[in-house]
């Protein structure tokens, strides 16, 4: 398959036109048979990560619109599918598509459209209760066995905020592997270390300062700071050394003791905010390994500036 960009508005129109199609058929498609809606969630942004790399960003709001409204005008017996999962899948893949254009780092582009995704699937939440009577998250809790739980509210947006991540992963999947296809390419460089370690540092203190007074945004929060905490480490692990995994062991090992010590001593809902403490602890371990790192490649350089001059 062969796309070049499109540079006048014919070819814009066209091609938004054709992917527009392709939309509003999956969207009906997933009323006839709502299983595939599982699987829409992985497909649907493509169509629109295609419209962002090709066609000029000004058409966007053309593509936007016509595409959710002929969507909505031909699912209008059942519109439940064309608002949960279409409208989120046509921002993210658009997202997805002009960060990839503008060459930004793989890993910052999943963070953006998964926490796109969360916010656009949360905002369609009321709008779908209004439209059917109903309380999908309350359903979705009874479902579970979880609707008398305590404080279990406080941490919806969180879960909900990690399915956006689950369904944003396996689409970046899916379209990596595609989009190589189309002549361009994601940036999977490591991260830097201290880029990471910087944004969970950041995070962490949006948790504790929200902490006081909305729980439900200082748990995204902690998530925010756990998925950037995993890029550090997995750039750990990949120096393969012996003293790193022993180190990440025992400060796990510290972590459960100190989440023992604390759980108790916080005041719910926010006791689960102490696993903060782990990212905190890794963050130090990196910062640990970069010092030893500067020293040691110090050393190096005397050492090689004593054997020139000798």
């Amino acid at each position: 398959m062969t796309i070049k960009e499109r540079k006048t508005i014919v070819e814009n129109l066209t091609l938004m036109a054709i992917m527009g199609a392709i939309n509003a058929l999956f969207s009906l498609f997933a009323t006839w048979l709502p299983i595939i809606s599982l699987f829409l969630v992985i497909i649907l942004p493509f169509t629109s990560v295609i419209i962002a790399l090709y066609c000029k960003p000004r058409y966007f709001f053309i593509y936007i619109v016509a595409t959710i409204g002929i969507s909505l005008l031909i699912t209008m017996y059942n519109m439940q599918y064309t608002i949960f999962y279409l409208v989120p899948a046509i921002f993210t893949g658009l997202g997805f598509g002009y960060l990839v254009r503008i060459k930004l780092h793989s890993a910052i582009i999943l963070f953006l459209t998964a926490a796109l995704q969360f916010l656009l699937s949360y905002a369609m939440i009321p709008l779908i209760d209004a439209l059917y009577e109903t309380s999908l998250v309350e359903q979705f809790l009874t479902l579970f066995n979880l609707a008398d739980k305590p404080f279990i509210y406080v941490i919806v947006p969180a879960f909900i905020f990690i399915i956006a991540f689950a369904q944003t992963t396996f689409s970046y999947i899916a379209i990596s592997s595609e989009i190589k296809k189309f002549n361009f390419a994601l940036i999977t460089t490591p991260l830097k270390t201290y880029v990471s370690d910087a944004l969970t540092l950041i995070f962490l203190i949006l948790t504790l300062s929200f902490a006081f007074f909305c729980s439900e945004a200082s748990y995204i929060f902690l998530i925010c700071s756990l998925y950037f905490i995993c890029l550090t480490l997995i750039n750990l692990c990949r120096e393969k050394k012996l003293w790193i995994y022993l180190t990440l062991g025992g400060t796990f090992f510290l972590f459960i003791v100190l989440f023992a010590l604390f759980y108790e001593m916080i005041v719910p809902p926010n006791q689960l905010l102490v696993v903060g403490i782990l990212p905190l602890l890794f963050i130090f371990v990196d910062l640990i390994n970069i010092l030893l790192m500067h020293f040691s490649n110090g050393r190096k350089i005397i050492s090689e500036g004593e054997m020139s001059d000798d």
